[in-house]
């Protein structure tokens, strides 16, 4: 498993390597972000305003910025 989860919030970020979360480049998005949420200990409903994107084997969380 290759590949990297780069999560970025309110400037900051911080990269997991997807091996560590246990998940494939190719898992869906709610596969990714409750290995996610398991691994921050925090509920996956704290990572709904977050948007995926794909860049190859890498998977970019962002917050979606509000209105």
């Amino acid at each position: 498993m290759n590949g990297v989860l780069h999560v970025r919030y309110v400037n900051r970020g911080f990269d997991v390597p997807l091996s560590r979360l246990g998940v494939r480049p190719a898992a869906d998005e709610h596969k990714i972000k409750q290995a996610l949420a398991t691994h921050l200990t925090v509920p996956i409903t704290w990572l709904n305003d977050f948007v995926m994107q794909r860049k190859g084997d890498d998977v970019i969380l962002r917050l979606v910025p509000e209105d």
